[in-house]
């Protein structure tokens, strides 16, 4: 697991501490990496875009991360989509 974030270079959790990216492309394997998706609609779009632009073969658009543009954005540029529960 890798987490993003353009923000900070680590996240700390209860349990321990992740170093982070900032983007998709910053990810060490893409075309071998989904993506779990926790951002609004506005961010969720272009990090998807950008995650296409990196061969990012999977995204997982979890409840509220996505509308109906987003949506059909994902369906139409990557391999497998999840969006929702």
């Amino acid at each position: 697991m890798t987490p993003l974030n353009p923000r900070a270079a680590q996240i700390t959790l209860p349990s321990r501490a992740y170093d982070t990216v900032p983007s998709p492309a910053g990810l060490p394997s893409p075309a071998q990496t989904s993506l779990s998706v926790v951002t609004p609609p506005i961010v969720t779009l272009q990090l998807l875009q950008e995650a296409h632009s990196v061969g990012i073969p999977a995204v997982w658009l979890q409840p509220g991360t996505f509308d109906d543009e987003v949506l059909e954005y994902a369906k139409s540029h990557f391999e497998a989509v999840i969006a929702g529960d």
